[in-house]
Parts: C-alpha cells; structure tokens; sequence
C-alpha cells in the first residue's frame, strides 16, 4: 500500500482541459493519473467538498477526472457527494442484525463545524436498494440534495423519525440550500438515551470517529454498534479490493 496525499506529497494540479499553465499549477490531472497508475493495481481516492462552490463540489471533478484519465481502476474511499465504501458497510452491518424490513431513522445532530454530505447522502441512496423504511429528521434549513432524498419521509421533529426505529443513524452536515453553513438551530438534536428509549431497542450507528455528547451521549455510543460498523469497513473494503483484482 502507498499512502501520498496530494497537497504535501505532489504537485498542485490542474483540472482545467486546454489550461495554459503559467500560474501556480505544475501537473495536469492527465499526467498525474497516467503516472500514479503505473505505481499500483488499483487506485483509492479520498477526496472531500471544499464548501466553496456547491455546482463544482457536486460535479465530482476531482474524482471523474481521475476515473477518466487513470488506466487502472478507481475506489473512492469519500469523494465530495458520497462514501459508497461506508454505505456498504453500514448495509452489511444492518443485515446481520437479522432485521427484516427494519425501521431506520436518519438524523441529524450537532457538531462544533460545517462537516460534508457524503456518508447521509451515501446512506440515503444505498438504503433505498432495501426493504427497510426510512425516515429522514433534520432542522430546517438543513435539507440534502432531492436526487438523495426523493421518496424519503422528512420531518423536523426527531422524536417523531426516532418512534419505534430499529436503528438510528446519526450524522451532522452542513446546509445544503446555504451551502456549507452552519446555521443556528432551535432545540437540543443530541441524541441522548431518552430519546433511544422511543425506539423499538433501537441500535444506534455512526461512521465515527464521533463527538460524545455533542452528537450522542455517552451511554448511547457505550450501547451502540458503531464498533461492529468499524469493524465492517475491512471485510467490506476486502471484498470490494478482492473483486477488483479478480476481474482484472
């Protein structure tokens, strides 16, 4: 494995096609993905929203551009929209619960600062591949992007999305509609034990690493499954590396 992040290990790239580099920019995005894929089998991007320009954030530029210039394959570990590798494990960790058509409460909760889309907006749209009925709670002004919301029940009250779930997934984001805000909100969004005790025993999730009592309290985390979803992104990401290869 061979870790280089980008801003300290390499150049500063260039995206722009026909770009007449005179300016701080040394390396194509072209040039860099034709070398960086002669180093490896396969190539694994993390790369994140800058929360500067919502359009060029959701273009995926980054990610697309090095899809279409590499020549060996692409795993995107976060990209600007999405964390496909997390939603897989979050879908395998649902599944071992042996819950069939389960409750699941997505909420938001607080967070010290603005933080990306990408694992809500990844779990949203992976989520609806199953038989499980969502429930989205935010505050408003902070509601996602409709191509990931779309046929998903939407309430401002958590204690309502949080009534009889089986689980609960919890995640902080910035706005989306004032792009990358932090805005005020009315009332307290942590989830605290109270509020699990309106589930159905509900198994509270999270991508970590996590904010105790800020996102959750402690004795919400201390009785989650966040550890059995952290322990998923491996055999996740070994099955989807192993596929890879195999296919090659």
């Amino acid at each position: 494995t061979i870790v280089m992040n980008m801003d300290k290990d390499g150049w500063k790239l260039e995206f722009a096609d026909g770009a007449v580099m005179d300016g701080d920019s040394v390396e194509h995005i072209k040039d860099a993905a034709q070398v960086i894929s002669q180093y490896c089998d396969v190539l694994a991007l993390r790369s994140f929203a800058r929360f500067e320009n919502r359009e060029e954030d959701y273009s995926e530029q980054v990610l697309s551009q090095l899809i279409e210039h590499a020549s060996v394959p692409v795993v995107s570990m976060e990209s600007a929209t999405r964390h496909p590798l997390q939603s897989l494990a979050d879908l395998v960790t649902i599944s071992e619960t042996g819950i069939e058509k389960p409750a699941v409460a997505v909420t938001w909760a607080p967070h010290p600062k603005p933080l990306p889309h990408a694992v809500v907006n990844s779990f949203l749209e992976w989520i609806q591949i199953t038989d499980a009925e969502v429930t989205l709670a935010h505050p408003e002004g902070y509601e996602l992007d409709k191509d990931f919301t779309s046929g998903i029940g939407v309430t401002h009250n958590q204690k309502e999305a949080l009534q009889n779930a089986d689980f609960v997934y919890t995640k902080s984001w910035a706005s989306y509609t004032h792009y990358g805000q932090h805005l005020d909100v009315q009332g307290n969004w942590t989830v605290s034990a109270d509020k699990m005790r309106l589930t159905k025993n509900g198994r509270f999730m999270h991508c970590l690493p996590i904010r105790r009592n800020v996102v959750a309290d402690d004795e919400v985390i201390d009785n989650s499954i966040v550890y059995q979803q952290a322990k998923n992104r491996v055999c996740s990401c070994q099955a989807v590396l192993k596929t890879i290869l195999e296919t090659q």
